[in-house]
């Protein structure tokens, strides 16, 4: 017996729906720390305006935080998708440009990694 109407994609966004919702949710949450804010002010209550001005700035903060530390990861696809997406041989020169950018360098057409020999 089902229950519930379960819908699995056809495909995998990898991910990339995070940010979208992370900004949504930061944007509410400003959003009712400033009507609080005003609330607050027409009551003529300041220490918890005051308390609302700190959590305004430390969930900008937050947010900022959260873009730096995570922006990467959704920029761009893992290794694991790439690997289950692309082709042997193709999947071996990315893999390999992947390692020589991780230590700085810069593949180029005299390398033997970029002409597809590992």
């Amino acid at each position: 017996m089902q229950i519930l109407n379960v819908y699995y994609p056809k495909y995998e966004m990898g991910g990339k729906l995070w940010p979208i919702m992370h900004n949504t949710i930061v944007f509410s949450l400003v959003l009712m720390q400033v009507i609080a804010l005003g609330v607050f002010t027409i009551k003529h209550s300041p220490v918890a305006s005051g308390f609302t001005i700190l959590l305004l700035v430390a969930t900008v903060l937050f947010n900022e935080y959260c873009r730096h530390r995570f922006s990467r990861i959704f920029e761009a696809y893992s290794a694991q998708v790439i690997e289950q997406r692309t082709p042997a041989p193709a999947l071996s020169i990315y893999l390999s440009i992947i390692r020589l950018r991780r230590h700085g360098r810069r593949p180029s057409l005299s390398d033997p990694v970029s002409r597809g020999r590992t």
